[in-house]
């Protein structure tokens, strides 16, 4: 069994933080939503695992590089954004003629592989479903008999209300079912339309129903909403070398290493990375990435996101909320 994770969207609507980061990248709980997606295959005792990049994706390669890990890591391209089918043949000679498991480098899942695999045996395909009420948003999956019969992807007028939500498992024959689609109305070949093939050619494609949570890191305010929810299982953590003078922590927050908090009030569910400096008033639901130098002059800051190596220096005291990409700033001086 081997795994394998895409990685090569470009993030378009994550911008500014995308133009220099790629989306896998984002920290979550100051941790990026690759290294999460990594964890849980690891822990499902997938060792062997095909990351698909684009070429000009070079900061995924050198940032794995830089740490330590457990697994065997393969980089695969997928040059031509023509969508996650297209993404799993760039992977077909690194998979071979082995069952896989493919996760959504922009989805934090909280659901085990394991409960998944289950599912997966004796079949062709297997694929988690969560139970939304929003199924317009997502492709849905109709069953019967315990095998999934029909998918829909964003149809307009949902059978079902059970989403995918960004993990499968596939034999090898998916690849057949791919080479035997046309791309989609908006130039993707569609995962959804090969599982479609699959089911038409007679393969049985199972699936598992979770409620856990998951969550597609794919806009400024999903990214902050995950944050807070995955923050709701903590109260208060605070790194290593961490200052905090006349500070009031109001959890859950989670503080990095290296950091200078004064005068101010953070939380609830407030990230901070390492090497932060906050200053002189109050920061809940936001993120900041590392290196961010705020101080907010008397501000409250709420669900606001600062890029690493961001600085805001308002000079104000107003309420207000900001998205800062990496290495931006932001001054507002007095007159």
């Amino acid at each position: 069994m081997k795994g394998l994770i895409l990685c090569a969207g470009k993030g378009k609507r994550l911008r500014p933080f995308t133009h220099s980061l790629p989306k896998t990248l984002l920290p979550v709980l100051n941790q990026p939503i690759l290294i999460q997606c990594i964890q849980l295959l690891e822990e499902s005792g997938i060792t062997d695992i095909g990351i698909v990049v684009r070429p000009d994706q070079k900061p995924i390669i050198e940032y794995l590089a830089k740490i330590p890990r457990s697994v065997q890591v393969t980089f695969l391209y997928q040059t031509a954004p023509l969508g996650i089918a297209n993404a799993l043949l760039s992977a077909e000679e690194f998979l071979g003629e082995d069952p896989f498991i493919l996760i959504l480098g922009d989805n934090l899942i909280t659901v085990p592989v394991q409960e998944l695999l289950e599912a997966f045996a004796e079949h062709d395909g297997a694929m988690m479903l969560s139970p939304v009420d929003n199924p317009k948003e997502f492709g849905v999956a109709v069953i019967s008999d315990n095998l999934i019969v029909r998918l829909e992807e964003k149809p307009d007028n949902p059978k079902s209300n059970l989403a995918i939500i960004g993990m499968y498992a596939f034999s090898s024959r998916v690849f057949d079912a791919i080479r035997c689609i046309s791309p989609s109305s908006r130039g993707e070949y569609e995962i959804t339309d090969a599982m479609q093939q699959m089911i038409s050619s007679g393969l049985k494609l199972a699936y598992c129903i979770t409620k856990r949570p998951f969550f597609d890191i794919g806009t400024p305010e999903r990214w902050l909403e995950a944050n807070e929810k995955l923050l709701s299982a903590t109260t208060e953590k605070i790194g290593n070398g961490t200052v905090l003078e006349n500070c009031t922590l109001n959890g859950p927050v989670l503080i990095g290493n290296g950091c200078i908090l004064k005068n101010v009030s953070i939380g609830p569910n407030v990230s901070i990375a390492d090497r932060c400096t906050v200053l002189n008033g109050t920061l809940t639901n936001s993120i900041c990435l590392e290196n961010a130098y705020l101080d907010l002059s008397g501000l409250t800051m709420s669900r606001s996101i600062f890029g690493k190596n961001s600085r805001f220096e308002p000079g104000s005291t107003r309420s207000t909320s900001v998205l800062l990409g990496n290495d931006s700033m932001v001054s507002f001086h007095k007159n």
